[in-house]
């Protein structure tokens, strides 16, 4: 029996040009194969055309805003008083929030499917299995680059950021489907 799985990225995975959009594409394409699968992804005005490929490729797509991106160094440096990566609040937007917890309320998921653990600051409401598809160990990644970082202030920033990350990850579900 199908299922009907919500899957939540960063950014649409068409056209597959990055190792994470050809991962997440190909993975959405198999699950559309099986099962009833949404996509919910910032994109804006420009990426409709993609939106529509990916559509015809048996999958429903949501876009919603991209959360600005300006302020970088601002929201770095708050993060040093916070126990959160600043990676969070630059994924983090109410309209995301605002989309999830309408598509959550309006009909019946068997499975969100989020792709990265930047994306856990949202809301996901209680009552749905959540699966994390981690496929870049990020906290693991900032703390190298931390390690490596030759200005005080930024080996701070990216040491917080991949605690923040390290400490705030949910229980890993296994979630596995079969034809």
């Amino acid at each position: 029996m199908p299922l009907r799985i919500l899957m939540v990225t960063s950014g649409l995975p068409h056209p597959p040009t990055s190792g994470a959009a050809i991962r997440i594409s190909h993975f959405a394409h198999h699950l559309a194969e099986r099962h009833h699968l949404t996509l919910l992804s910032y994109g804006d005005t420009g990426e409709h055309e993609s939106a529509n490929e990916l559509r015809a490729g048996g999958m429903d797509v949501v876009l919603v805003p991209a959360p600005s991106r300006s302020g970088k160094r601002t929201t770095q440096m708050i993060s040093l008083l916070s126990s959160r990566s600043h990676l969070g609040q630059i994924f983090h937007s109410r309209a995301l929030d605002g989309a999830l917890e309408s598509m959550l309320a309006s009909r019946r998921n068997d499975a969100v499917l989020v792709e990265g653990s930047l994306l856990m600051r949202h809301r996901f409401p209680a009552g749905t299995p959540l699966v994390l598809d981690e496929h870049n160990l990020e906290f693991e990644a900032l703390q190298r680059t931390a390690n490596a970082e030759s200005s005080p202030v930024r080996r701070q920033v990216q040491a917080r950021g991949s605690r923040g990350l390290a400490t705030s990850r949910p229980l890993h579900v296994h979630f596995e489907t079969r034809g």
